[in-house]
This record gives C-alpha cells, sequence and structure tokens, in this order.
C-alpha cells in the first residue's frame, strides 16, 4: 500500500492526484489527455498569431525598397541644402542680421532672448498648442526653440523637421553659443550617417521578408497530433459516461495519440492507487478515519478521502489550522488562482516558488537578451552561445523559462530587446507572443505620456521608491509624475491602492519585490506656475 506521499511524487497536481486515487485508469487518462491537448492547442494558437505576425511583417518589409529609396532620397536633399550653405567661416542667420565668430556675443544675447520667451510663453497645460519661436538660420535649416515643462528644445527645419535630443537645456542650465553652434554640426553633420543606417535596415528587411516568405508555408509541425487529441479527449468522455450508466462496463478503448508505452503505463495505474479505506495511513491520520467514519461509507468518495489526507499533509507541514489550509486548498482545487496563494500541495505556501539557482539563471537570461539590445551588433554572439545555452541546462530548465516568461510580461526594457531582429532568432514562439503583448499594452500609457509632453520610464519594481503627482489611473497602469518632465509608468496590478487613486493626488510609492505599497496620499494643492 503506498502513502500519499508515494502518490503526490507520481501525479503532478491535484487533478492527477484525484485521478488516481479514484482507482479508474480511464479518468487518470482523461486528465492527462485534457492536459496534452491544452498544450498542444497553446502551441497551436501561437502558430497562428505567429503567421498573423508574419503575413503583417511579409506587407510592411514588401515596401522596404520604397521606403529606403524615400528615406534617402530626403537625406540626400537634407545634405545638399547643409552643404550649399556650410561656409569657410560659420555664419548665423537672423532677419537682415548675419552673425559670425565676431559677434558671439551678440549672437549669445539674441539666443537667449528667444529662450526666454519661449519659457514665458510656454504652454500652460498639456493640451495647449506648443509655442514655437524662430531664432534664425543655421547652415540652410531655420533654428525654432520651445519650453515644455521649463525643458528648453530646438528644432532644425529643412524639408523636414528635425528634434535632435542633444539640443535640449533646462531652465537653469549653462549656455555657451558656440557648445550651442558645436551640438548642431555634430546633428547636421550625421546626415550621411543616416543614408548608410538606411541601407543596413534595406537589407534587414529584405532578409526577413525572405525567411518570412519561407515561413510562412510551413504548416503545424503537430497538426496530426492536435488532430488525434482533440478525437481521443471526445471519445474518452463517452467512455466515462457509458462507465457512469454501467457498473459493468468494461472499457477497452485506447487512445489513437500516445504510443504503446504510455498506453500500457496508464492501463497498470490502479496499483498506484488508494484501494480501500483499510488502507489510510495510522496513526497519523486516524482523525480522518476518524471522520470518514462519521460521515459514512456513501457519503463520501475515495477523491474526498484524497483531499483530506492532504489537508492534514499541509497542515501539520505548515503548523496551520486545518481550517486555514482546507480553504486555501479549496481555492486552489477550485482553480481561483486569483483569491488563493500559490502553494505546494505537500511543501507549503510558495512565496518564491523558485530556488536561487533557478533566478540566478534566469537573471543570467535576462541579461544576456539585455546585453544583446544595447550591443545589436554582438547579439547573435551572445544569444547564440554556448554560455546562454547553459542557463537553461543547468539545473531546472523550465523553472528558468517561467520565470523569463514573468519577467517579459512585467518588464517593457526585456520585452522590446527579445523582440530585436537578432533577438527574435533565439527566442522561442511563447517569448514573442508574450513580449509584443507586453510592449503592445505600454504603448498606450507611454504614448499619453508623449503627448503630454513627459518622458516615460519604467519602476525599479524590487526596492524602487517614486513620488509625486498622479496623472493618470488607467485600466492597466497608473501613471505617475516623479521629477520635472519624466513620469514612471506602473503596473495597476502592482499597486494595491489603485481603486483608490485619482488623477491629481499625491502618492509615495515604495516598491518590495514587485509590490508598490503606497506611503502617502494627499489631493493636489493649488499652485501657480511661474
Amino acid at each position: 500500500m503506498r502513502t500519499i506521499e508515494d502518490i503526490a511524487g507520481e501525479a503532478a497536481n491535484a487533478a492527477e492526484m484525484k485521478a488516481a486515487a479514484s482507482g479508474n485508469p480511464l479518468i487518470f487518462m482523461q486528465v492527462q489527455l485534457s492536459a496534452e491537448l491544452k498544450k498542444v492547442e497553446a502551441l497551436f494558437s501561437n502558430h497562428k498569431r505567429n503567421l498573423h505576425a508574419m503575413q503583417s511583417s511579409i506587407a510592411w518589409n514588401e515596401q522596404a525598397q520604397e521606403r529606403a529609396d524615400t528615406s534617402i532620397a530626403e537625406t540626400q536633399r537634407e545634405i545638399a541644402r547643409r552643404d550649399g550653405n556650410t561656409k569657410e567661416e560659420w555664419q548665423f542667420k537672423s532677419g537682415n542680421a548675419v552673425y559670425t565668430n565676431e559677434d558671439k556675443d551678440q549672437l549669445l544675447n539674441l539666443v537667449m532672448t528667444a529662450m526666454q520667451g519661449a519659457v514665458e510663453t510656454q504652454a500652460k497645460k498639456a493640451f495647449e498648442k506648443i509655442n514655437e519661436l524662430k531664432v534664425g538660420t543655421y547652415r540652410g535649416f531655420d533654428v525654432h526653440v520651445y519650453c515644455v515643462r521649463n525643458e528648453i528644445m530646438f528644432r532644425l527645419k529643412g524639408d523636414k523637421k528635425y528634434q535632435p535630443t542633444n539640443l535640449s537645456y533646462m531652465k537653469d542650465d549653462k549656455f555657451a553659443i558656440t557648445g550651442f553652434l558645436h551640438r548642431m554640426d555634430n546633428f547636421l553633420d550625421n546626415f550621411e550617417r543616416d543614408i548608410d543606417a538606411a541601407k543596413t535596415r534595406l537589407a534587414s528587411e529584405h532578409t526577413d521578408l525572405a525567411k518570412a516568405r519561407e515561413q510562412i508555408n510551413k504548416p503545424f509541425k503537430d497538426i496530426a497530433k492536435l488532430e488525434q487529441l482533440r478525437k481521443d479527449n471526445s471519445e474518452i468522455l463517452v467512455e466515462l459516461k457509458k462507465m457512469q450508466k454501467d457498473d459493468n462496463y468494461v472499457s477497452t478503448w485506447k487512445p489513437s495519440s500516445q504510443r504503446p508505452a504510455e498506453t500500457d503505463r496508464q492501463n497498470n495505474l490502479p496499483n498506484a492507487a488508494i484501494p480501500n479505506m483499510d488502507g489510510l495511513p495510522s496513526p497519523e491520520f486516524k482523525d480522518i478515519e476518524d471522520k470518514i467514519a462519521r460521515l459514512g461509507e456513501r457519503n463520501i468518495t475515495v477523491l474526498g478521502v484524497v483531499d483530506l489526507m492532504v489537508v492534514e499533509s499541509m497542515s501539520k507541514k505548515w503548523g496551520k489550522p486545518r481550517d486555514e489550509v482546507q480553504e486555501i486548498y479549496d481555492e486552489f482545487v477550485r482553480g481561483n488562482s486569483r483569491n488563493a496563494p500559490a502553494i505546494d500541495l505537500l511543501g507549503g505556501p510558495v512565496i518564491k516558488t523558485y530556488d536561487a539557482d533557478v533566478l540566478k539563471n534566469a537573471d543570467g537570461v535576462i541579461a544576456d537578451y539585455l546585453r544583446a539590445a544595447l550591443f545589436p551588433e554582438k547579439g547573435s554572439e551572445i544569444l547564440g552561445s554556448r554560455k546562454h545555452d547553459a542557463w537553461f541546462e543547468q539545473g531546472n530548465g523550465g523553472e528558468v523559462f517561467e520565470v523569463v516568461m514573468q519577467r517579459i510580461e512585467e518588464s517593457h526594457d526585456l520585452a522590446k530587446a527579445v523582440l530585436m531582429p537578432d533577438a527574435r532568432r533565439y527566442a522561442n514562439p511563447e517569448m514573442l507572443v508574450r513580449a509584443n503583448e507586453t510592449v503592445a499594452a505600454f504603448s498606450i500609457p507611454e504614448a499619453k505620456l508623449r503627448l503630454d509632453g513627459y518622458r516615460p520610464q519604467m519602476p525599479n519594481r524590487m526596492d524602487g521608491s517614486y513620488s509625486g503627482k498622479i496623472i493618470a489611473v488607467m485600466d492597466e497602469f497608473v501613471l505617475q509624475e516623479v521629477g520635472m518632465h519624466a513620469a514612471t509608468i506602473h503596473r495597476r496590478k502592482d499597486v494595491p491602492q489603485a481603486d483608490r487613486l485619482h488623477a491629481g493626488d499625491h502618492a509615495h510609492f515604495l516598491y518590495k519585490n514587485g509590490v508598490a505599497m503606497s506611503k502617502d496620499r494627499t489631493k493636489p494643492a493649488q499652485s501657480i506656475c511661474h
């Protein structure tokens, strides 16, 4: 006779444990077939999503040559404009005045006056139009200045408008005319690199197009298995109904989706099941026997016995009252994961379900993807290395993959790294689907913040601290102003107090292992914008 621990070792979850305990091999087989069908259906869904993604990719990359030709032609016109207006000695024109190296002080006064005007006329609210002032013309490009939330930014306009990232100043920054002109030169002298980048991008898109055309014609590799599993799951339910109606019915049905060895193993299952009440462990489970006796044999099934035994074992291991453990177990069996903590059936509550080695290996995988995104020219070398593969091979690779999938869902930066051209070749379909979902979800709050003049950023979910005004409380995100023109995107499910927050409230979030606890919350005060 085997104990409950023996059965738990053979059955991977509560459903399989119950099926094993029933003494009916067909029930156990149905549980396994159903689980296997779900896995293959998930892979098939991923396959179809990948097909849709490839169709979009093909449509986009078929226009690659046209986009590259347009981009290169536009850039060549800008180069001609720049070169045609570049003199041996620099010149900055404003109206009828021409400033040269001899007039740096006057030019400094002109630019500083324009910057002050931009600060004084900046939009006070996000929906107000940006007030842009023209300063002059440099090397054929019009120079404009505007201010958003006290950040002063310059734009250059040729055939197109440009917003160089190096032409941004805070109101209190030191400003020198020589440095200003040098920054504009750095931007204007890099148009040739834009042409090189367009050519590189074109070659990459042609490669992606060829790969997508090749892959899109490949059928789902497990389509035969999927059809067999669908058929088996339907037929086994018919068999179980026959057994339910007729106690003498003996099924000879065999699943078409399993190999003979697997089927034989299922047929030998009764030897591992709990055969009768007399076999219950004793004296550890004596009180359960008493409870069963009180209920009466006809009022409790063998499955109920297993439930009682599991709860009793968990109660002893955790050192918790049986009623409390029963509540947790009931939630787990019903699948209400939102209400119940994650549990290991015989091991205790799982706060961190992964050991240190698993987390270390997952961190190694994640670091590789982030490094590949930071150094794309080395992406294949990093992700295609033996060292990268080893992260999944040391210990429990399945758990490492689970942690990586969780982190992709949580981290916008990691999701974008997984979707980088080189990284896509090494990520499996599930990772790509999860990354696409994460990027799509974060794109909405990102766009809103950029439109409102903020620079979006992600929080440090381990131990970050963030204080400032709540900009918006969305369905999936809480947006918070955390400094001059910067805003943090908190995931709403990380913020337990999200339902009580409103736009304009002041909040202080302190992260602890992925949860953002709110330290305070106050209503906005009246303020005057200078």
